[in-house]
């Protein structure tokens, strides 16, 4: 077999999770590799784990030049932790850590530069240089946890796509990065722990993020569609046009409602519809929507009691608790009342006496030897008691 030279083979964060497994001849070897990125560790290393047949294998699929080189890391005085990082191709990027009590947010960057050019924002003076790759986005999750292992801060559970650059201008990158994250054998982030936040350039755009596998976030800045194209020089088109692509895009993906609140949507700077508009937002309920319209359909809550009401009055006894009645032992009905009439009151019974312990005993009439000798000690009866007393007599 032939050694490829190190810039023939791919990284080992550009190969999926599953092709990872073909490649390093079964899915045991894969986890131990993306375990190891998982803790933001080189499974290339000699402590990786791995055995001399797998790193041998790993050598031979992937290329061991680390995918990326962290050139600064300060933090603020709240914990907030900042990471400048240097690609293979030379560009810089920024990776944010944010801790939130018992876990940690990343916000990570998509693109070197931004097109949007909006004018609050530090990236925008930039202009778009190049598009990051699905392993170039990994490559800051894999920084971020060894930046949380190394300070003990506390372990990343979410992240977002709100640093550096445009995620709708580079969705295809995008989308191929949030598949690892998410993927049981890869960095295994829950679905609704990711999150990719827009401007929405356009409605192309917006329905372009329908199948992604995250919790889709509109950066709107303003409502007002004049004061958005001063924040946003590049906006093309209208609020309410861009609104509507929106409720296309939650409908198809998680079969919503408009009208109502989704968890798939939240607007970054303004939850009023736009100036002049009376139409609803784009939003979304799910089951528990489902359940609070048949709710209503039904008549709310006091109708739900008055119907539950209604069937306990109406309902039917049950034959067991007619035997339970006056006549349990024999004694007569009551004139008028037979066995398929109405239900009888019934009247209190003694428990069941246990089958062994010393319960059990006295209710038989018995006295165990323990007891027996107790109460002689104590000075009371020994004399057994009848079935049903209890309490203990001084003689």
């Amino acid at each position: 077999m032939v050694l490829l030279g190190q810039s023939s083979r791919p990284p080992l964060l550009a190969v999926p999770p599953t092709a990872a497994v073909d490649l390093l001849g079964g899915s045991g070897r894969a986890k131990i590799v993306w375990s190891q990125l998982r803790d933001g560790r080189d499974p290339f290393e000699e402590s990786s784990g791995l055995g001399h047949k797998a790193r041998h294998a790993l050598e031979l699929a992937f290329s061991a030049q680390p995918p990326h080189s962290l050139l600064t890391s300060t933090v603020s005085a709240c914990g907030t932790r900042k990471l400048l990082l240097r690609l293979r191709r030379g560009d810089e990027v920024e990776a944010v850590i944010i801790p939130q009590g018992a876990f940690s947010t990343l916000c990570v960057s998509s693109q070197v530069g931004c097109r949007q050019g909006c004018t609050f924002c530090a990236t925008g003076t930039m202009g778009l240089l190049r598009s990051l790759a699905a392993d170039e986005i990994l490559a800051q999750l894999h920084a971020a946890a060894a930046a949380v292992r190394q300070h003990g801060m506390p372990p990343l559970r979410n992240v977002v796509f709100m640093g550096m650059g445009e995620p709708a201008d580079n969705v295809e990158e995008v989308s191929r990065a949030l598949h690892a994250m998410v993927h049981p054998f890869g960095f295994q982030l829950g679905r609704s722990y990711v999150c990719v936040s827009t401007v929405g350039p356009s409605p192309g755009h917006i329905r372009a993020l329908e199948p992604l596998p995250a919790r889709l976030a509109w950066s709107v800045h303003a409502a007002d569609d004049r004061l958005r194209r001063l924040l946003v020089p590049t906006t093309r088109h209208r609020m309410s046009e861009l609104r509507d692509a929106w409720g296309e895009t939650l409908q198809a993906s998680s079969r919503l409602h408009l009208g109502y609140t989704t968890p798939r949507l939240h607007l970054d700077a303004c939850g009023r519809d736009a100036p002049g508009e009376g139409r609803p937002r784009p939003h979304g309920g799910g089951d528990a929507h489902r359940r609070s319209q048949r709710r209503r359909r039904r008549g709310g809550q006091p109708a739900r009691v008055a119907r539950a009401a209604a069937r306990q009055d109406s309902r039917q006894p049950h034959p067991l608790q007619r035997k339970r009645g006056a006549g349990r032992r024999g004694a007569p009905l009551p004139a008028g009342a037979a066995r398929g009439g109405a239900c009888l009151p019934t009247a209190p019974t003694r428990p069941r006496p246990h089958l062994h312990g010393p319960h059990a005993a006295r209710q038989r009439g018995e006295l165990c030897v323990r007891h027996a000798a107790r109460r002689a000690r104590e000075g009371e009866s020994c004399k057994p008691r009848r079935s049903g007393e209890f309490g203990f007599g001084r003689v």
